[in-house]
């Protein structure tokens, strides 16, 4: 139709408000189109440049910088999200939704706004002031004008805030920040004024201790000194505003000094002591009320800067002095001993108050210690309750598990085999049912361990005519896709850094599966391709040749499933030929043999003829690898010599492949094996200078595991040499297809999955984000960490490990709950079995969690999720019963308001309609835990209508009436007594299932940390075994300094395993 040809006109109109169109003129010839990109502009066709060159023009000053809602602009880092954010809703069948990609996106820019916020007035406020202030107003204002620049930051990267809910975080962060600004202000200026008190009153504390004043004449002498320092404090600089509060402290002390001093001495009357002493008081007292006047002042400017108002204020008041004579001493007495009284019965008042307050605090804290304690009580019994419940309800699941798998199994195949199947599964699996009937089995994982090894058995039984899968396990990875031919993973261009390619790296993370990595190094020309095919089982795969492919260098990889361990993935890895003669560029070589060290589990070096001093010679690179790669961030004085211990945790096994091997294996006469001629060709010599021996003295450190394999030719001809992917196994020598079968079997079975730091096995996802780290780290001309990049590995994957849980635990909250629930225990039960997979989901994935941060990450989040279920579960069940309410008291309202009821005898009628209805309510299924509430507040509701309908009922005595209005009061309560008492138990079983919560956590943190503590044991065990082995090779060859030395590696080793088991496990997670 005429209005679909014209859609797409409409719809470029309508979508997209700004327009441009640019043509362009024919590049060049049509016989030099094919070679376009190699083309200098002096060949190209003039009006083509000129037209490329407006175009570009157009683009630098036209083209805006991305926006997005609410016309913020994007960053890199908002791009990537919102990439992700899009493929992410396509990938899942959805539509992209933009509000909802913004949105996730405000609230990921909005945190990371806060933070930086905080960060910003930290760094301003440690450049802008310097404690103690001498004034709060000094204090006051750091903390606004930072305070001020912190907003500022905040407002430039925020965006979205609705409700202001970030800007209220940074808000609350920024009043807790002057808080504890304060408290450090106070501090400092306390510990500055006691410290200046100290060495001021020094001589003057002296002179009291030595009697000095206890003389006639002494008081006044007293006085004087202690005004002198006084004045010197008064006068020292840098005291801040605790200086009044440290000294009226400090005089308060020397109160009984100079009392002491006053009593002695004889030269003033009696009555000149007490109107001395009623002095002293008066004056402590008026510096007690300037203090507390100080306090408030401050106490109001600290509002003021909290509701951003700066009031500007004059602190200032100069204090009177008066002088007396001595004229009229009684008089002045008097006066001061009414002050005095007048001081003291405010300091009696203020102490009194204080003395209430510290009593409502001690009653407050006993109170809720017997709250604690009742409550430990009942939890520890509801405890044992619950885990004899949940061993019964776990007897049951498994029976029923085992039932329907049973089923499963019968009803698969032809009734011809029935019978003989199920006596088949009456005998394997009856040890199986009496296990679970007798409560044996803590938990599913045991369960299916039992049950596969019964399956095994029932698989291999003859004559049953039927195959069955494996039960399937929570835990299991799904299985990666199969990859068809490799695929580069490093390249490594003509002058140019060595390059991730991102296709192969996202094929190599999809893998979540262990991965047991061989890669094969050595000079070009020498058969690694083709060992690695047969590795593959394949012919062809890995290029042959000079390189690993026409026009491309670097590392190649190959995925497959793993022949022989179940759930592994065996990757290949093939380098390019080192040492080539016709490559321009060789500086890469090392950085290839490293890189090959670092992700393999299993390293192949493939040589040609035999292993001999040049065969060694052309090892060159394993010499170097100290300066290559770095096991610590923070390297020891004691480094180099450290090199092979930590070497030696972390490198692969090493097989040396002796390709066309012609010599026959015997050694003095006698037969010995592929092993003993590699350990026989890597023993030193004591003449030969350390340069010729050191790549066998790197090999034999840093390798704990080493084996040989040597390979005839593989065919006679050179025609079939060059042909050699092509030729079938029959047209190879058997001698070679022996050979090859027998380390393709070795590889298979022995080469263990590759593990990292701490013992933690490493998936593809894992080894792709390695392979990154170190790239990264060679291309920016850094040395490759080992502990960094498993540091930055563990918080990528505990940080996945955590979204992974809380993605399953949503998962199995939608399968096992649907809300609203009639009791807690019901929502709490099945929070507490999505909560327990959700932890060992997390446990299987996290490692190097130190301080256990993403566990706490996740227990914060795991709790936030059950509040946000307990709310959304009440909700549901109010809208369900008001609702069900709604429905149920439509016609008693409509009589109500018809005044059906206003007659006499009304009310009794009323009351009848009213209880059919409740006792409807009453039996509706479905209301859920508020459906006592909910029935309450309908009737409260009512009581107005309920009351007049009673006052116009004339059949009733204004007795009676009286009477029904006390009945219906107490029914009232009555209901609202109970709806107490449940909401106390409900809140009772919330802290008690936050008990079981953090239990959880600690059982299985305890149990993964016991597990790593093993692992690290058996990594020490098997370093000591290999330092025994290498002292004794090295004591065969003379080399006792060297055997000295090991020996002390040895006893430090010992010591450390030693500390490791002495070593107590502790949770911190609380």
């Amino acid at each position: 139709s005429p209005e679909k040809l014209d859609l797409a006109k409409k719809c470029i109109r309508q979508y997209f408000p700004s327009r441009k169109c640019f043509v362009f003129d024919r590049p060049t010839q049509r016989k030099e189109l094919k070679n376009l990109e190699n083309l200098s502009e002096s060949k190209l066709s003039p009006d083509f440049v000129e037209e490329v060159d407006i175009f570009l023009q157009y683009i630098y000053k036209n083209a805006e910088a991305k926006v997005i809602q609410g016309g913020h602009a994007v960053t890199g880092t908002l791009l990537g999200n919102l990439a992700v954010s899009y493929v992410d809703s396509i990938r899942s069948g959805t539509v992209p939704c933009i509000e909802n990609a913004v949105l996730v996106l405000a609230e990921i820019e909005n945190s990371a706004a806060v933070q930086e916020a905080i960060k910003y007035y930290e760094d301003r406020k440690e450049r802008l002031l310097k404690l103690p202030t001498e004034t709060v107003e000094e204090l006051l204002q750091a903390h606004s004008q930072c305070e001020k620049e912190a907003i500022k930051v905040f407002m430039a990267r925020s965006f979205n805030d609705e409700g202001q809910e970030y800007q209220k975080q940074l808000g609350m962060m920024l009043e807790s920040k002057l808080r504890d600004l304060c408290s450090c202000n106070e501090r400092a200026s306390l510990d500055r004024c006691q410290t200046l008190i100290k060495q001021l009153f020094q001589d003057l504390e002296e002179k009291i201790a030595s009697g000095i004043y206890a003389v006639p004449g002494g008081y006044q002498q007293f006085l004087k000194d202690q005004k002198e320092q006084l004045e010197k404090y008064h006068q020292a600089p840098g005291k801040g505003l605790m200086a009044s509060r440290a000294r009226q402290d400090y005089l308060k002390s020397q109160e009984t000094a100079a009392q002491s001093i006053l009593k002695a001495d004889y030269n003033l009357t009696q009555k000149e002591k007490e109107a001395e002493v009623e002095r002293v008081r008066a004056q402590a007292a008026e510096r007690e009320a300037e203090l507390q006047r100080k306090l408030r002042e401050e106490t109001l400017k600290m509002a003021e800067e909290k509701e951003k108002t700066v009031i500007g204020q004059d602190g200032g008041g100069q204090e009177e002095s008066t002088t007396r004579g001595r004229k009229d001493v009684e008089y002045e007495a008097a006066v001061e001993r009414v002050r005095a009284q007048a001081a003291g019965q405010e300091a009696e008042l203020q102490r009194k108050l204080r003395e209430e307050i510290l009593k409502m605090v001690e009653e407050k804290e006993k109170s809720y210690e017997e709250h604690e304690r009742q409550l430990l009580a009942n939890m520890e019994e509801d405890r044992k309750n619950q885990q004899l419940e949940d061993k019964r309800m776990l007897s049951m699941k498994l029976q029923m598990m085992l039932e329907s798998k049973l089923r499963d199994l019968c009803c698969c195949n032809t009734q011809a085999s029935l019978d003989h199947r199920q006596a088949l599964l009456t005998q394997l699996f009856q040890d199986l049912e009496k296990k679970i009937a007798s409560g044996i089995y803590a938990g599913c994982q045991q369960f299916l361990n039992d049950w596969e090894e019964q399956l095994e058995k029932y698989q291999r039984a003859p004559g049953k005519g039927l195959k069955v899968l494996p039960f399937p396990s929570m835990a299991t990875p799904a299985q990666p896709k199969t990859m068809e031919k490799p695929i580069c993973l490093i390249e490594n261009k003509l002058n140019e850094p060595l390059k991730i390619n991102q296709k192969a790296l996202q094929l190599l993370q999809d893998i979540q599966q262990p991965v047991v990595v061989v890669a094969i190094v050595g000079l070009y020309r020498t058969g690694k391709s083709y060992l690695m095919n047969k590795l593959a089982g394949k012919n062809k795969g890995f290029s042959l040749g000079t390189t690993i492919q026409a026009n491309t260098t670097g590392i190649w990889m190959w995925c497959l499933p793993h022949p022989e361990k179940r759930d592994h993935t065996l990757v290949l890895l093939d380098t390019e030929g080192l040492g080539d003669v016709e490559k321009s560029n060789t500086e890469n070589d090392t950085w290839i043999f490293a890189l090959s060290v670092l992700l393999s589990s299993t390293l192949v070096y493939n040589s040609m003829g035999t292993i001999d001093q040049g065969a060694l010679e052309k090892l060159q690179y394993v010499t170097e690898l100290t300066k290559c790669i770095r096991v610590k961030a923070t390297p020891t004085e004691n480094s180099k010599k450290d090199a092979s211990d930590d070497f030696l945790r972390f490198f692969p096994a090493f097989i040396w492949a002796v390709r066309d091997f012609r010599l026959g294996l015997e050694h003095n006469g006698h037969p010995i094996s592929t092993d003993e001629y590699l350990e026989i060709a890597l023993r030193r010599k004591k003449d030969n200078p350390e340069k010729l021996e050191l790549a066998k003295k790197c090999i034999c450190q840093y390798f704990p595991s080493r084996k040989c394999f040597v390979f005839d030719h593989p065919a006679i001809t050179r025609e079939e040499l060059k042909n050699l992917e092509n030729l079938s196994e029959s047209k190879l020598l058997p001698s070679f297809v022996k050979e090859v079968d027998i380390f393709r079997q070795y590889i298979y079975k022995n080469a263990e999955a590759k593990v990292i730091q701490g013992g933690h096995v490493v998936t593809g996802t894992l080894l792709g984000n390695l392979a990154v780290s170190y790239v990264d780290s060679i291309r920016s001309g850094t040395v490759p960490c080992i502990e960094n990049a498993v540091l930055a590995l563990a918080q990528i994957e505990n940080s996945a490990a955590v979204q992974e849980a809380i993605k399953h635990y949503e998962d199995r909250k939608e399968r096992l709950l649907k809300l609203p629930t009639e009791t807690v225990e019901e929502l709490l039960q099945a929070h507490s079995r999505c909560e327990k997979e959700a932890i060992k989901v997390f446990m299987a994935r996290s490692f190097n969690d130190e301080g256990q941060e993403y566990q706490k990450q996740l227990g914060m989040k795991l709790e936030s999720k059950l509040k946000d279920l307990c709310s959304r579960n009440t909700q549901a069940s109010l809208d369900r019963c008001q609702a069900l309410l709604t429905q149920l008291f439509q016609d008693l309202e409509m009589k109500i308001a018809s005044g059906i009821y206003a007659v006499p005898g009304g009310y009794q009628h009323f009351l009848k309609d009213q209880k059919e209805q409740l006792e409807k309510y009453h039996r509706a299924p479905g209301k859920g835990l508020m459906a006592s509430r909910a029935l309450q507040d309908y009737l409260k509701y009512q009581e107005a209508a309920a009351q007049s309908i009673l006052k116009a009922d004339r059949n009733l005595t204004q007795k009676e009436k009286e009477a029904e209005v006390e009945r219906v009061r107490a029914q009232a309560a009555e209901r609202e007594a109970a709806l107490q008492k449940k909401l106390k138990e409900e809140a009772l079983k919330m802290v008690e299932e936050k008990e079981k919560s953090f239990e959880e956590h600690e059982r299985q943190l305890l149990a993964k940390m016991e597990e790593d503590r093993k692992n690290q044991q058996l990594e020490y065990e098997r370093m000591l075994s290999i330092k025994l082995q290498e002292v004794k090779h090295l004591r065969e060859e003379g080399r006792r300094a060297e055997a000295a030395r090991m020996q002390d590696e040895i006893k430090q080793l010992e010591t450390e395993m030693k500390e490791m088991k002495e070593k107590k496990m502790s949770c911190v997670i609380c």
